[in-house]
């Protein structure tokens, strides 16, 4: 359920906020924070990804 609420929200900003390649690059930069990835790239991401989710949808 927690999950549904997040996506209709992801939904939403989209819909008002983002054009499609900002919108795919925030796709991106959430799959980044959610799903493990080795090492290296987790290191390269870290910087860019995680503000993204501690400040909010921008």
């Amino acid at each position: 359920m927690v999950i549904f609420l997040a996506m209709k929200s992801v939904l939403f900003i989209k819909f008002f906020f983002f054009t499609d390649t900002q919108y795919l690059l925030f796709q991106i930069k959430l799959a980044i924070n959610i799903i493990p990835f080795p090492s290296g790239l987790e290191k390269e991401n870290a910087f860019d990804s995680k503000p993204v989710l501690s400040q909010g949808y921008y």
